[in-house]
């Protein structure tokens, strides 16, 4: 026998007999040996002529280990949160073409610059003019051979003074892509 957890909302059928719609739900059931497992409930109406509903089709699907690996998921990203907050030095990320994409909240704090101004190369604007040629250079040569970048230039810090910087960026290589980098790491 399967028994609904007493975590689970309370839900009203009526409103889906009502309605006539489809419904999608998640319940974590208590099976015969006494866990729980996580199962995902899907139900759709077979509606007469008369416009009544005849019968239900429907479909209980056991998600537990996918809920699991979420579960890890989130509590894999929390903890590298918690490291990169932790950490005194920058690290950001770019995409496989050398590009900052995304948030980067240390960069950010860091320069003062905005999203929008870093993403991209933008955030050579926050390197010593001159630096940012050289920079740039090494660095998309780093990023076409797919290889680790270390270099040091000045960088200005979100207060207006230049701030000697060790780069340190390694490529993450995701090997279902032929070798190619799927992320750049600073």
């Amino acid at each position: 026998t399967i028994v609904p957890s007493p975590s689970n909302r309370e839900v009203n059928f009526g409103q889906f007999l009502s309605t006539q719609t489809l419904f999608n739900l998640e319940y974590r059931i208590r099976t015969r040996i006494g866990g729980y497992r996580h199962y995902a409930v899907r139900g759709v109406p077979v509606v007469n002529s008369q416009g009544q509903i005849e019968e239900w089709i429907g479909t209980i699907t056991d998600i537990h280990d996918h809920k699991q690996v979420e579960e890890q998921l989130r509590h894999s990203e929390a903890r590298f949160r918690t490291a990169v907050g932790a950490v005194s030095s920058l690290i950001w990320t770019n995409n496989a073409d050398g590009k900052m994409v995304g948030e980067q909240t240390g960069w950010g704090n860091f320069t003062g610059q905005t999203q929008e101004e870093y993403q991209g190369y933008g955030w050579v604007q926050a390197v010593h003019p001159d630096d940012a040629q050289p920079t740039l250079d090494g660095w998309n040569q780093a990023v076409v051979e797919r290889r680790t970048f270390m270099f040091e230039h000045r960088v200005r810090r979100h207060d207006g003074e230049w701030r000697l910087c060790s780069i340190h960026a390694v490529p993450l290589v995701n090997v279902q892509r032929e070798g190619r980098p799927n992320l750049v790491d600073g």
